[in-house]
């Protein structure tokens, strides 16, 4: 069960990271969209949406 906790981790965040990338790819005017904001946010908002999942399948699984 541990792993599965851990993968989902892993993937939630660098799943994040390549959102938060592909962002940079609209316009670099801005000055949130300069290079390491948008993938830092991303990979923290998949670390959040990781905890969710993880949360969800211990209450309800």
């Amino acid at each position: 069960m541990r792993q599965f906790y851990c993968a989902v981790n892993a993937l939630s965040v660098l799943m994040g990271s390549w959102i938060g990338a592909a962002v940079l790819l609209l316009d670099w005017d801005t000055q949130w969209k300069a290079w390491p904001i948008p993938c830092c946010i991303g990979s923290l908002l998949g670390g959040v949406v990781s905890l969710l999942i993880v949360i969800m399948r211990r209450l309800f699984w």
